[in-house]
């Protein structure tokens, strides 16, 4: 839009809003005038021959009757034709008023119409198409389940009429509801609200597929139990249409517990608290198309009558003994992601008719985690302690060649190694991404690096190594400078399409020791990237060649009151690196700033 055609625009608005001003005060005119008629018409009708009691009317009215009445001698016949044009009057006055009124409502339209034209040309959000706004309204409202409820659809219905109309028509919206039931009295009104705001907001959703995530916050017992029936007697009102399910930190009891069916359900997160384990998944037996599932499954028996574990694609829970976890992953053949976590082993008994082997053909990311007892329990007494869950497990895991691109591995130690870079070897054709959580254990640095430097081992294809807790021996052995066999990240034959390496040093160490580690990893890092790039024609491209890393980031543990300081010479290795490609991303510092 033109200037010119806005100064015609913004000309014809200020002639319509005088328009209006003027319609307006000519309509307050008539309202005065009907309202002195209406008033006339009292007096005339209450001063009149055989008029009743004027008891109940307004004294100032009762004055007014009786001084028309010494002031006018009229009989009955004068009055009743008084009375006539006093309602002839009313009539025209009432008719008046509602032309005014229309002609205003109509001058307001084409107000309203010319605001919109103006606003659309200041701001083109405003003329959007409702299916182009409608998605943009979806991808603002859109996030992960556990981000809470920081944005509910509510809060478009305040900016805007248009914006509330095209909010309350679509349904799509309204399918998502998130809540925190935070602590408070039971008898604290907001608990009510809460209720009804999770009625309404599904209400509006209609028939659409349902997600609904439910969080009750510790805190009075009195008030879990008491709002936790309501809230799931609601959810068992929508189950036909919930596709996704998270209840966490409920207090549920088995009377809440009655059973209703969940036809579409494919997602369940359930962590109830203070319920009976065995019972605790009544309330979830019909659900026939069920593919991922995440609670704690700890003492609770794995029948196959609680849900259909054939049809289950992923799959979060624990903890599990060893043999518990193969039982489960036995009954779950369609599996591609599975996350357990494994309490204490000890002398754990085969499960009957369990193979020596599980094949998992479609199993794409695997995460085995340590009970946190365990974890705690094997730093301290590590020696003492039998093997752990995942190094029980990884042997008889058959995953299909090519297909498992993801491993995390939790409470790892030196003496896991061996199996753990056996199994590495069988996935080395498709992992991708690696995550290895140390226990704090100080030999598991030599260990660890040497599960990278096995001959054979292949991760051709790892883009992407997280190790967590590490040493400040793994890093010394990683970027080592004693000599080009034992520096494996200055190879280029190591990790080939490394992308991004991640390393946190979980035991404190020395300022002057710091100082000789981020020497080492600037300098291998140059070697491994600086290196000229050769071309075709057998000459060498002058460029430096960066390859495919794009993240590195060294985190070191030590006292920040003594911080060291960095060389200028690593500093300028690094800046060099920064130059030859700015995509290049390099946090070398502590836990509590950067030093590069």
């Amino acid at each position: 839009m033109d200037a010119a055609t806005k100064q015609l625009l913004r000309a014809e608005a200020s002639k319509l809003s005088l328009q209006i001003e003027e319609k307006s005060s000519s309509l307050q005119e008539a309202l005065d005038a009907y309202a002195e008629d209406e008033l006339l018409l009292a007096i005339v009708e209450g001063a009149a021959p055989g008029a009743p009691s004027q008891e109940g009317r307004l004294p100032s009215v009762r004055a007014a009757i009786a001084t028309f009445r010494q002031d006018n001698d009229l009989d009955a016949e004068e009055y009743q034709s008084l009375a006539l044009e006093v309602k002839l009057q009313l009539a025209s006055k009432k008719m008046e008023a509602e032309e005014l009124d229309k002609a205003i409502k109509s001058l307001q339209s084409q107000l309203y119409s010319l605001q919109s034209q103006l606003d659309a040309a200041g701001y083109p959000v405003v003329d959007l198409p409702t299916e182009i706004l409608t998605g943009i309204f979806a991808l603002c409202l859109s996030g992960a389940p556990s981000d809470g409820y920081t944005t509910p659809p509510p809060a478009l219905l305040g900016t805007c009429r248009r914006w509330r109309q095209v909010a309350l028509g679509t349904a799509t919206l309204w399918s998502r509801f998130e809540m925190d039931i935070t602590n408070c009295l039971p008898s604290d009104p907001r608990l009510g609200r809460l209720h009804v705001l999770m009625g309404q907001h599904l209400a509006r959703a209609g028939s659409c597929p349902l997600s609904i995530a439910l969080r009750f916050v510790e805190g009075n017992q009195r008030t879990n139990r008491r709002m936790v029936p309501r809230f799931l007697d609601i959810v068992r009102r929508y189950s036909a249409t919930i596709e996704c399910l998270a209840i966490r930190d409920a207090d549920v009891t088995n009377a809440d517990l009655s059973s209703a069916p969940f036809p579409t359900l494919h997602t369940l997160t359930f962590y109830p608290r203070n319920i009976d384990r065995a019972s605790r998944f009544e309330l979830f037996r019909d659900t026939p198309v069920l593919q991922s599932a995440h609670f704690d499954l700890e003492a609770l028996p794995l029948s196959p009558t609680h849900f259909h574990w054939s049809e289950m694609r992923f799959f979060s829970g624990g903890p599990l003994k060893v043999a518990q976890c193969l039982e489960l992953l036995q009954k779950m053949p369609q599996i591609s992601s599975a996350s357990l976590s494994v309490g204490p082993s000890g002398a754990s008994p085969a499960v009957p008719g369990c193979p020596a082997s599980i094949d998992l053909p479609n199993l794409q990311r695997l995460a085995i985690r340590l009970a946190p007892q365990l974890i705690e329990t094997r730093v301290f007494d590590a020696l003492s302690l039998p093997r752990s869950g995942h190094v029980e497990l990884l042997p008889l895991l058959a995953p299909k060649p090519g297909t498992l691109t993801a491993l995390e591995l939790e409470g790892v130690l030196a003496s896991d190694a061996p199996v753990i870079t056996s199994f590495l070897q069988r996935i080395s054709d498709s992992l991708e991404k690696l995550t290895l959580r140390f226990s704090l254990d100080i030999r598991v640095a030599m260990h660890s690096a040497n599960i990278f430097a096995t001959p054979g081992l292949g991760l051709e294809r790892l883009s992407g190594l997280h190790l967590h807790d590490a040493s400040s021996f793994f890093v010394e052995q990683l970027f080592a400078t004693q000599g080009q066999s034992q520096r494996l990240f200055a190879r280029t034959d190591f990790l080939p399409v490394l992308a991004i390496l991640s390393i946190e040093v979980g035991h404190r160490i020395a300022p002057t020791q710091l100082s000789q580690l981020v020497s080492a990893v600037a300098r291998s890092t140059h070697q491994r990237l600086g290196e000229p790039n050769p071309r075709a024609d057998g000459d060498t491209d002058a460029k430096t060649s960066i390859g495919p890393l794009r993240l590195l980031r060294v985190v070191f543990r030590f006292d920040p009151r003594s911080a060291p300081k960095v060389s200028d010479e690593d500093l300028v290795r690094f800046h060099e690196l920064r130059m030859a490609d700015d995509e290049l991303e390099i946090h070398v510092g502590s836990y509590n700033r950067s030093i590069v």
